[in-house]
Order: structure tokens, then sequence, then C-alpha cells
């Protein structure tokens, strides 16, 4: 049932460093599926690439 936490840490990452975190809070007693941990995952990298590729236009 959920993540075995509370809350969950998923890194931003972009250009090797970590740019960021996003705090997941499931809903209490809610499975969640594979599919949307697939696309946190995924938001997070594209999130990742934008920043870090915004940083290197500076």
């Amino acid at each position: 049932m959920g993540p075995p936490t509370k809350q969950v840490e998923l890194p931003v990452r972009g250009g090797g460093r970590i740019l960021g975190t996003f705090i997941l809070t499931p809903t209490p007693a809610t499975p969640i599926s594979q599919e949307r941990c697939v696309v946190a995952v995924a938001l997070a990298d594209q999130l990742g690439t934008a920043l870090s590729v915004r940083r290197g236009s500076h």
C-alpha cells in the first residue's frame, strides 16, 4: 500500500548535479501504480534537463 514512508524525496538532477527536489506525499492507504512512479521520475528528469540547459545558456 503506497510507498514505505510518509514522504518520498525525488531529486531533480541536471548536468551531474542535484538542482532541486520534489517532495511526494501520497494519500494514505492508497496504492501508487508503477505508471505513476514512472511518470514522476520522467517529469523530474525532464525538469533537470531543462534547468541544466538553461543554466548552460547564461
